[in-house]
């Protein structure tokens, strides 16, 4: 297994917010992987346009107050994070009707103003909006627009037609305002693209960059290629509401600071770096990733999306083709929509981080130490097995709920994998983990729960983790195979499903299932009975034809004395070849425990 770490700049103090997440004070900073690339506001929320969870396009009948449930039962809703967090920022169209609509023509090397209106400057290489107002923009420029209207004003970008090509820094920066809407006008074709290369602490490092919040919104498109680092960046809210936008970025593709919301439009980014950030680490109620509609793919060379606190998903289409880790925040909860990522190390990852004080420095030093000496130990008594329950790294406070919608993991470290709770209680879930072991379809340092959801994993066998609750009988069982798996019980067939690569572990549950039914696992190439359990808790590979419940090895944290009983009904070995590295085909250290890695 893979060991994930974000480094923190200094302490960081576990603490309950208004009653849900456990959230750390953030102060985060993401550990970067390399990789090629695979190809401001008033005190009012109504006043100044924030957003309630209600108005998000997310269900009214599902938003609540700030009091929440307590995080211990892992029932939160993607709408009862999204009121712990704070509002973000959108347009006031009762101002924006208001406000006597401008038009800038943009040339070569120049603009020309339709009207006298001091509210936009000219100077060379530059075309400065220093007025609240709404400007319609269109014509092609050699140069940057700038908008920098003072901290109370609200200025609406018409891109009618627009090409800026900046070669000194950002095609488009916004500098002061209390918040920019740009709005592509239905049919137009826009584009924008900056500098080659900027300095390394550079502050303005993206072609649109925005000081201030931001709205996309619209019916035409924008072509964005970020050519020296990102290609959408906001230091406060990145808001996305409508429009068709193409990012191409040397670094990160959209990047909001305090939050990046998408409630529709079509997002395509391709991004050496992380393909959605977040960075806000200095506020709790920050730092989140929001889709509630719209459809986004993305193909990164680091993370899919890498968010600082939480990543919700209530509707739209999030397509991961490509990445390292697939999704990595906080907390994960997907309520609704279609998630489907790619990725060649964890798919989903929830994860808070370990500090790098001087303190707790330390304190991870000691219990390294502790746990090396607990292993050397354990060895020493003649246990099997090379990993130790009683060793694992610690559940750090984070949480990945499923509780609705499609989600489709493809990923060769775990597939969904959290250093704290993981609980799936409704939706349909299929992983394909990987083929070569050391590495599972789940991974949980905490509480994995399994209370609902059509569930369907296949994975290698050789480091697989079963649910510690469980509410919703399912199987676990070795069965080899490459191409489709079906799964039957009771005269029916439950799941029929392509598989990308081979496999020698399915794991399924279902409200479909009952404890005790038998359910028969048929991989083209074989078949294997397994019975349906409510028992749990299993980490590493079980008796022959079945994995966890009856015949799983060892007890918390250690492996010792071999299983006792019977074999468990259908506990026939399975029939055929399994993958290379996969079960039968490990040694008893690879098999057992459980895992001290994510």
């Amino acid at each position: 297994m893979t060991t994930h770490i974000r480094a923190v700049t200094n302490s960081r103090t576990l603490r309950q917010s208004n009653g849900g997440w456990l959230r750390p004070a953030p102060t985060l900073a993401a550990l970067t992987l390399t990789s090629a690339l695979l190809v401001g506001c008033t005190s009012s929320g109504e006043a100044s346009g924030e957003q309630s969870a209600t108005s998000a396009g997310l269900r009214s009948d599902q938003a609540t107050s700030q009091s929440v449930a307590n995080v211990s039962d892992r029932s939160m809703t993607v709408e009862e994070a999204v009121a712990q967090n704070h509002d973000y920022w959108t347009v006031d169209e009762d101002v924006r009707a208001a406000q006597q609509p401008q038009t800038i023509t943009l040339k070569d090397t120049g603009a020309a103003i339709s009207s006298s209106s001091s509210g936009v400057s000219i100077e060379p290489g530059a075309v400065t909006i220093t007025a609240a107002g709404t400007y319609t923009v269109t014509g092609t420029y050699q140069g940057q627009l700038v908008v920098d209207a003072g901290d109370d004003a609200q200025v609406t970008l018409v891109f009618d037609g627009v090409t800026i090509d900046n070669t000194e820094g950002p095609a488009v920066l916004l500098t002061s305002a209390d918040g920019v809407e740009v709005q592509l006008a239905a049919g137009s074709q826009n584009s924008i693209s900056d500098a080659a290369t900027y300095a390394e602490d550079a502050d303005e490092d993206a072609a649109l960059f925005s000081h201030v919040d931001l709205n996309i919104t619209g019916e035409g498109s924008l072509e964005v290629t970020g050519n020296g680092s990102d290609g959408i960046a906001s230091k406060d809210d990145l808001v996305i509401t409508g429009g068709s936008l193409t990012v191409t970025a040397a670094d990160d593709g959209l990047r909001g600071k305090d939050a990046l919301v998408i409630t529709g439009g079509d997002v395509d980014v391709t991004s050496i770096g992380d393909g959605l950030k977040t960075t806000n680490e200095d506020e709790a109620d920050r730092g989140y990733f929001l889709i509630s509609d719209g459809n986004v793919t993305v193909q990164a060379g680091d993370d899919g999306l890498d968010v600082i606190s939480d990543a919700l998903f209530s509707g739209g289409t999030v397509t991961v083709t490509g990445s390292v880790e697939g999704v990595e925040a906080q907390n994960i909860l997907v309520g609704g929509g279609i998630l489907d990522v790619t990725s060649s190390d964890d798919g989903l990852n929830a994860t808070v981080g370990s500090t790098t004080t001087e303190e707790t420095a330390d304190a991870a030093t000691d219990t390294q130490t502790d746990t090396a000496d607990a292993a050397t130990a354990a060895r020493g008594a003649g246990q099997t097995g090379g990993q130790m329950g009683g060793a694992s790294m610690g559940d750090d406070g984070s949480n990945l709920v499923l509780y609705g919608g499609t989600v489709t993991i493809d990923a060769q470290g775990d597939g969904i994998d959290s250093n704290g709770n993981l609980t799936i209680s409704g939706g349909e879930v299929t992983v394909f983990g990987t083929s070569s072991g050391g590495d599972g379809a789940f991974d949980a340092n905490g509480t994995f729960t399994l209370s609902g959801g059509d569930v369907l994993a296949l994975s290698a066998g050789q480091m697989e983790q079963t649910p510690s609750v469980v509410e919703q009988a399912f199987v676990s069982t070795t069965a080899s195979g490459s191409e489709t798996v079906t799964i039957t019980a009771n005269n029916a067939a439950l799941r029929d499903t392509a598989t990308p690569r081979a496999f020698g572990y399915v794991f399924y549950s279902s409200p479909d299932l009952a404890e005790g039914d038998v359910v028969t696992v048929s991989t083209g190439s074989s078949s294997v009975e397994a019975t349906a359990t409510l028992e749990g808790g299993a980490m590493g590979m079980g008796g022959p034809g079945q994995m966890g419940g009856q015949g799983q090895m060892g007890g918390q944290g250690q492996m010792g004395e071999p299983p006792s009983g019977t074999m468990p009904e259908g506990g026939e070995p399975p029939t055929g070849e399994p993958p290379a590295g996969g079960p039968g085909g490990g040694t008893p250290e690879q098999m057992g425990g459980t895992s001290d890695q994510t």
